[in-house]
């Protein structure tokens, strides 16, 4: 994980309160990464781009690479990772988006 300021674990820990209901802003905001992803898959227009403009393209990214089965729909998935590709993916218009994550289960039979 990226690390993150003051200030935008304090934009992270607001915005928990919205997006994370389940949990007190305190409790969110110790796994950051999941407030992040819950806007980036239900966010207003509003709160992603504070959110993005505040952590900025790379934590975002970051927070796709470690994210964990159920945080993303396929739609929104596959939306972020044409959002957060580089600059080099970008002029090459390469569409390289990886299979969303699974839970791993194990074989009760």
């Amino acid at each position: 994980m990226l690390p993150l300021s003051h200030s935008q674990l304090a934009i992270i820990k607001q915005l928990s309160k919205t997006y994370i209901w389940w949990q007190t802003p305190d409790e969110a905001v110790k796994n950051p990464y999941r407030v992040i992803a819950q806007v980036m898959e239900l966010g207003t227009a509003e709160d992603t781009q504070l959110l993005y403009k505040s952590v900025g393209k790379g934590v975002f990214k970051d927070v796709l690479d470690h994210a964990i089965a159920g945080w993303f729909t396929p739609k929104s998935w596959n939306f972020w990772h044409i959002i957060c590709r580089t600059d080099e993916e970008q002029q090459q218009n390469i569409f390289n988006v990886p299979p969303l994550p699974k839970r791993n289960l194990p074989n009760v039979l």
